[in-house]
């Protein structure tokens, strides 16, 4: 159960970072932002993984879609293009919810 809260926690800090105003905020903020949602997610996967019976192999690709869009926003931070880790962030909190629904006992 722990990987469910860790993976909801992170999309909690995305859901934060997406719906923040992006004038308002400094670039330092949405990159730790990521960084903070990407350790927690790679702490629930390695959660799930330790999990007796949890090799749905359908889970573990949403985890990969869930990193990947986590790095393409942190990507975006990196050069600078608000908007677009914006939309990211929204989309990377969308594929944490979708996990810890999937990830569910």
């Amino acid at each position: 159960m722990p990987e469910t809260f860790l993976i909801l926690l992170a999309g909690g800090v995305l859901l934060a970072a997406a719906i923040s105003n992006p004038g308002e905020v400094t670039l330092h903020w949405l990159r730790l932002a990521g960084i903070i949602a990407l350790s927690l997610t790679s702490l629930s996967a390695f959660f799930y993984v330790r999990r007796e019976g949890s090799r749905d192999m359908g889970l573990m690709m949403v985890y990969g879609a869930t990193f990947s869009v986590i790095l393409a926003q942190l990507a975006f931070v990196q050069i600078a293009w608000r908007r677009t880790q914006r939309v990211l962030s929204l989309f990377s909190y969308a594929a944490a919810v979708a996990v810890g629904v999937l990830a569910l006992p």
